[in-house]
Order: C-alpha cells, then sequence, then structure tokens
C-alpha cells in the first residue's frame, strides 16, 4: 500500500516538485497518524531530493570542464 502511494507521488516528481510539497506533507502526516515512521529511508529520500535540487539550482555544478 505504501509503495503504491509513493509510486503516485513520484510520477508526479517529472512535473514541478513545488507543487508536490502539500501533497507530500499529508503523506507524511498520515504515515506518523498510522505510526509508520520510514526513519533512515526518509534521511535519503530528502538528501536526495536536496542534491536534486542543488543541480536544478547550480546547474554550472555539474557540467564537467
Amino acid at each position: 500500500r505504501i509503495r503504491a502511494q509513493a509510486a503516485a507521488l513520484r510520477t508526479q516528481l517529472a512535473r514541478n516538485i513545488d507543487d508536490l510539497l502539500p501533497g507530500l506533507m499529508e503523506w507524511d502526516t498520515a504515515l506518523k497518524e498510522a505510526g509508520i515512521n520510514p526513519g533512515t529511508s526518509a534521511d535519503l529520500t530528502v538528501a536526495t531530493l536536496f542534491a536534486y535540487r542543488l543541480r536544478c539550482t547550480l546547474p554550472a555544478a555539474h557540467k564537467s570542464d
């Protein structure tokens, strides 16, 4: 069930991530209310999304010289 929910959100990542944030926050709240704590996986996901956003924001950072 959780994988299916995550997959639905993942397809939306191809669009604007800013539009996805409210849905992610709602899902996070629902998971917490259900007693589901993703722990380290969540930390890795956040770090990955942060790195992705940095790469998009700083395009020169991933160009090779």
